[in-house]
């Protein structure tokens, strides 16, 4: 997030910050460039405000390839690779080329005093446009309908059931201890092979209370969650519903209480035997366990099998989609606001995204929310 950068104390900071960022893409290969706001941190700050919104109308100013999209249209443009002339007739970033004005729009919205299971005692207060929610909205209950995943898995003793002893293909049984130990907080994982493929979780250590919990993720219909690849698919294309965790690796003893090797030079495998750190990703595994080679990494992509607009190979991160040079990159913008639009933000929305500032295929500048 932009506003978390401590160095930035002035409008013109802000502004210097901008165009160094820029230029980092611009003047290379012309990754797209993200900008993440909270929406406050610039409604509070007018003097950010200002420098921002002058760097917009500088870049769309001296710049006749830059675009301002959404995330959506960054993923288009990199299934479907155009040059700078042909995606001025790009047809999905021609799609609503410029918005209408709405009927329906909320002038003022609804008040709904709120409780959560999360905050005991406290009632919190919610503004909407549609039907207040029975509760707060929170992790596991984005709809505020009081649904709980937690509780087959709240702190209680464990009890064996018989699944753990049929493949073991449920995890509900477990405290949020032994499901969360020694699990990366960015690993999902089912709780139970049971249902349609499409409800997972991980272990959440950032909670109010810093006690670990559990937040769930639900695929979109019709995709379920592959727990090798850690995304949602398409469910043809998914083969591991029948498993509730990708499988765990065997990893060098890279940190321990105590050294396990006598020679500071050396690092030791999975099993303790110690090696030269040279031999370390070197292609050829030294170790007996081999994890000296980074058990954990990627397998090699494949450019025969991954091909646009599925697939994209990239070794360093740094190639280009379709083989096209710098110059012929649209330079993309992606804005990316956090937090609800209200009554309190929207006139910041409505003068960054007024209608008057486009790109250069003739539709009006884009952001994400």
């Amino acid at each position: 997030m932009v506003d978390s950068c401590s160095n930035i104390l002035t409008g013109d900071q802000f502004y210097n910050f901008l165009n160094y960022n820029f230029d980092r893409h611009y003047l290379t290969n012309r990754a797209p460039f993200g900008l993440y706001f909270h929406s406050a941190w610039l409604k509070n700050n007018p003097e950010y405000f200002d420098a921002f919104l002058y760097w917009i109308d500088e870049v769309m100013s001296q710049h006749k390839d830059v675009y301002f999209v959404t995330m959506t249209q960054a993923i288009q443009w990199i299934q479907n690779p155009r040059t700078t002339d042909e995606v001025k007739s790009f047809e999905p970033w021609k799609e609503k080329c410029n918005a209408e004005p709405s009927e329906s729009v909320c002038g003022t919205p609804r008040a709904c005093p709120l409780t959560s299971k999360e905050i005991s005692g406290e009632t919190l207060r919610l503004h909407t446009c549609v039907k207040c929610p029975a509760n707060y909205p929170w992790l596991l209950d984005p709809l505020g309908e009081g649904r709980d995943m937690r509780s087959s898995v709240q702190e209680r003793p464990r009890r064996q059931t018989a699944a753990e002893g049929e493949g073991n293909n449920d995890l509900r049984s477990l405290t949020i201890e032994e499901l969360c130990k020694n699990r990366q907080p960015d690993e999902f994982f089912r709780l139970t092979t049971e249902g349609d493929c499409r409800d997972v979780v991980r272990c959440d250590r950032a909670g109010l209370t810093g006690k670990i919990r559990l937040a769930g993720v639900r695929c979109p219909n019709g995709l379920a969650f592959d727990v090798l690849r850690q995304t949602c698919d398409w469910k043809a294309k998914v083969s591991t519903c029948d498993q509730l965790e990708k499988p765990r690796k065997i990893m060098p003893l890279l940190s321990t209480t105590e050294p396990l090797c006598t020679s500071a030079t050396d690092l030791a495998c999975g099993n303790g035997e110690c090696i030269a750190k040279e031999l370390f990703c070197n292609g050829s595994p030294d170790c007996k366990d081999a994890v000296d080679q980074d058990p954990n990494a990627a397998p090699k992509c494949d450019t025969s099998q991954c091909i646009l607009p599925d697939c994209f190979c990239s070794a360093d991160g740094t190639q280009i989609p379709g083989g096209l040079e710098p110059s012929q990159v649209p330079q993309m913008v992606t804005i990316t606001f956090s937090g609800a639009i209200n009554v309190d933000n929207i006139d910041l929305f409505d003068e960054v995204f007024n209608g008057n500032r486009q790109n250069p295929n003739g539709c009006q500048i884009k952001g994400t929310f």
